[in-house]
């Protein structure tokens, strides 16, 4: 009787671990999923070289303008 108690019991613990992993395996995978779909989305956001360039150039020409400003403001 005790040898049957004792396979009802590990029978019993593999089920569960198995359940478990099982659970465990398919969140992985939602997971997985859900990365690759943000990949694919992330990599039409990016900000193309054109428009960079052209908001770095309007940077530029407002920083030189300020400081052309604080040239001629300079106590002579």
């Amino acid at each position: 009787m005790s040898q049957d108690l004792v396979n009802i019991i590990v029978a019993v613990a593999g089920t569960a671990m198995g359940w478990m992993l099982k659970v465990v395996w398919d969140s992985i995978r939602l997971l997985q999923d859900d990365v690759k779909a943000l990949e694919r989305a992330l990599h039409t956001k990016y900000v193309s070289k054109d428009d960079y360039r052209a908001d770095i150039q309007e940077l530029k020409d407002m920083l030189k303008a300020i400081f052309d400003r604080l040239d001629r403001k300079a106590d002579k």
